[in-house]
């Protein structure tokens, strides 16, 4: 993907291109590499997106980005005087301007982004993501409050680590995750997002991502042979709206991979997926459990069950068969 221009960036979120009286030096063939939604951190040079204001101080965003070294404003239907050397993009409507936006990073991607929200069991689930989608995989720039538009020739892992606003579910939205990882006990999930936040979150898995909702991603020592609760109300009011498929993980009869725990002369707990069984150890649960979820994403990526198995050393033993009650 090659870099974007002012003009380019028009075209794709149908702006309307206004140049200061002393324009940029290269004019509307100006590139943007950054995009900003907050004065937070704003790097000189970028452009900011600012949100319909709703009190005085946001009015006041456009004149204070430009003080900050903005180049440009992509901003709605209303008039603001760029400073000389900058530029204005106006838009009937931000959020749709960057919805267009975010389906032509997502086209223009060689290969899927898995995103990864914050939990204790991160560390060793993006490790063995690495393992099985290397040699071609990449960390994505993802930061709440701005998004690097750069190109991804690999697949690439973005973590999510601080709760999502309305201005990061901006960025998530042009990160354009194909699979979105979170679990049970989540931050991500049991804070109490507004609809419309929820919404853009979901958005950016749109059309064709896939929600893995890991139950037990959290948990050091077996799972209880109960299901974990199901996803929040709120979340999953949202889901019934779009078509994102869900995928999931955990001890509950409607988990796409179970993890089945059995009480006998000693406690065992199993991961089950396709022809495969491993049993784990107390204190190895959390182990087994971010190999079973970089399992479930090669799935769904497409890649052969055995040379998932192998590479994440999985031994090809008979499914586990429960015991009659």
């Amino acid at each position: 993907m090659h870099p974007l221009s002012v003009r380019d960036l028009a075209t794709i979120t149908a702006a309307r291109i206004h140049l200061a009286d002393l324009p940029p030096l290269l004019g509307a063939g100006e590139l943007v590499t950054r995009i900003h939604f907050s004065l937070d951190n704003l790097q000189p040079g970028s452009l900011f997106c600012t949100f319909q204001p709703d009190n005085t101080s946001a009015g006041l965003q456009p004149e204070l980005s430009f003080m900050q070294g903005a180049a440009g404003l992509l901003l709605d239907d209303r008039h603001v005087e760029p400073w000389a050397g900058r530029y204005t993009l106006r838009v009937s409507n931000t959020h749709l301007a960057l919805r267009h936006l975010a389906a032509y990073l997502r086209d223009q991607r060689r290969f899927p982004v898995i995103a990864i929200t914050p939990r204790p069991n991160g560390d060793r689930t993006r490790h063995y993501l690495e393992t099985i989608l290397a040699p071609s995989v990449s960390r994505l720039h993802w930061h709440p409050t701005d998004f690097l538009l750069a190109d991804t020739d690999s697949h690439a892992i973005i973590e999510l680590t601080e709760p999502i606003t309305a201005h990061a579910s901006a960025s998530l939205l042009l990160a354009g995750p194909h699979i979105l990882l979170t679990g049970h006990d989540d931050p991500f999930l049991t804070l109490h997002q507004e609809r419309h936040v929820i919404h853009q979150i979901l958005e950016s898995l749109l059309p064709d991502g896939t929600l893995v909702f890991a139950e037990c991603l959290n948990t050091c020592s077996p799972p209880p042979q109960k299901a974990c609760q199901a996803l929040p109300r709120n979340w999953a009011e949202a889901i019934d709206d779009t078509d994102i498929d869900v995928f999931r993980i955990g001890p509950s009869d409607v988990a796409d991979l179970r993890i089945t725990t059995t009480h006998g002369r000693a406690d065992e707990t199993y991961l089950e997926f396709d022809a495969f069984s491993l049993a784990v150890t107390p204190g190895t649960i959390g182990e087994a459990v971010a190999r079973l979820t970089a399992y479930a994403v090669g799935r769904l990526l497409g890649q052969p069950p055995v040379t998932l198995a192998r590479r994440l050393g999985i031994q090809d033993r008979p499914p586990f068969r429960r015991t009659a009650a």
